[in-house]
């Protein structure tokens, strides 16, 4: 029998003595499957993924008069964000958790099936090893702006591929030509409306505003880096210190070195925001060449003998923390802090 379908706690490290009652949820398109872990045992049942299933998924734990400390998922995108939200509004604890964490611990039960029913118990152990941090669920103006910045990149990414097939236009009949002509004019309509109603919701908030403001008295960032930044960053009170942001974003240092035959040279970890990441990249390049900051950075750095792809991450990490500070401290960008920090 495998580890993970046993109804006992598979594993030393992980607190028996506790009498907490935890939900695990492994999320698909459709349905979601639950484990309620509670004294060590498992009741394990699917729903159907909408508000109708959520219902009966509290209607279930209410007929076994069972108040979850706990409920926990997986964070994968669209598919999970409303019952979260649901459970939330529902006073319920609710945590989202990094797939990669699961994934990680998972392999520490020695899990060697992959099933929804095997997922959610996983997920379950998880929560009640490391009790993950509340789900607090974005800002209404936040989460449009985000939904819209992402609609964005993806019309752009669609928009180049048009492009690329007009780049031989003579070689296309008429129609195919006209066709790109009005499918390129119309994303890009699109994101002009989409870039307009994005500046719309900045302005609803004075704080949100403010942040814009601020953001884009960074040499490097400019309305729409500042844009994307608003919409991609997490709330910034979830952090104690920019390196903590910096690890949510996958842009601190990964070692791997071990004994006297594994020595790699450390890479960033990508364990995190790729979206944030790549919003930080061409702002990066420029603040590289017109940052004074940026530019005494870059140049120390070349000077140690590291390569171009290392100075680069090396910027963008410290953008985020400049980034951190001023929206932490609602304060414009001053060279002058921060050349001497």
């Amino acid at each position: 029998m495998n580890f993970i379908d046993q109804p006992i706690n598979p594993l030393p490290y992980i607190r028996n003595d506790m009498q907490k009652s935890i939900v695990g949820i492994d999320i698909s398109k459709k349905d979601f499957t639950v484990s309620l872990l509670r004294e060590q045992k498992h009741s394990v049942r699917s729903f159907q993924n909408h508000r109708e299933g959520y219902e009966k998924l509290l209607a279930w734990l209410k007929e076994l008069q069972v108040t979850p400390d706990i409920f926990c998922m997986e964070a994968t995108g669209s598919y999970g964000e409303a019952l979260a939200d649901f459970l939330y509004a529902h006073d319920h604890h609710v945590s989202v958790v990094n797939p990669f964490q699961i994934k990680s611990f998972a392999h520490t039960l020695l899990k060697r099936h992959k099933t929804d029913k095997v997922d959610c118990k996983v997920i379950a152990y998880y929560a009640e090893r490391f009790e993950p941090a509340p789900y607090i669920p974005l800002d209404p103006n936040i989460k449009e702006l985000r939904q819209l910045y992402r609609c964005a990149l993806a019309l752009n990414k669609h928009l180049t591929g048009f492009r690329n097939r007009l780049e031989h236009r003579d070689r296309l009949c008429d129609e195919v030509t006209a066709c790109w002509d009005d499918m390129i004019a119309q994303a890009e309509q699109k994101l002009l409306v989409i870039q307009q109603r994005m500046t719309e919701l900045v302005r609803i908030s004075q704080s949100t505003q403010q942040d814009f403001d601020h953001l884009q008295t960074i040499p490097g960032i400019a309305k729409k880096t500042a844009l994307a930044l608003l919409a991609e960053l997490p709330d910034i009170t979830m952090f104690d210190n920019a390196r903590q942001l910096a690890a949510f974003a996958g842009l601190t240092p990964r070692h791997c070195t071990s004994g006297t035959s594994l020595q790699r040279k450390a890479r960033i970890s990508k364990v995190g925001s790729a979206t944030l990441r790549k919003a930080l990249f061409l702002p990066a390049i420029t603040a590289k060449n017109h940052n004074p900051v940026m530019k005494a950075f870059a140049q120390n750095l070349a000077e140690k003998g590291k390569p171009a792809k290392v100075i680069i991450a090396a910027i963008m990490r410290k953008l985020l923390h400049i980034v951190f500070a001023i929206i932490k401290h609602k304060i414009p960008f001053n060279p002058h802090f921060q050349l001497a920090n």
